[in-house]
């Protein structure tokens, strides 16, 4: 997944935590510096980033990204997480 590290390094995470609240951000970061993301899959194509996560059970995320003069973007982003629905933001139109 090189292309998507260099793609996605200049992401803004505070634009994300704001999105989707401090509570869920804080979760999905504890859970990736804890290696419990399992799988991740970049679509350049359509600007999306999805992980398998193993929480209380396993369960999928995504983000969409938007092109903002040349650069990437948070857009929008969801997840199947059992616990908490409102850690999704509604997906770009």
């Amino acid at each position: 997944m090189p292309g998507a590290v260099d793609e996605l390094s200049g992401i803004d995470l505070s634009e994300v935590r704001e999105e989707v609240g401090s509570r869920s951000f804080g979760r999905g970061h504890a859970y990736a510096r804890a290696q419990r993301v399992v799988a991740v899959d970049w679509d350049p194509s359509d600007l999306t980033l999805r992980g398998t996560v193993i929480g209380t059970a396993p369960y999928v995320t995504t983000a969409y990204f938007a092109d903002v003069d040349g650069g990437l973007a948070f857009d929008a982003g969801e997840c199947t997480c059992p616990w908490d629905t409102t850690a999704s933001t509604s997906p770009r139109s």
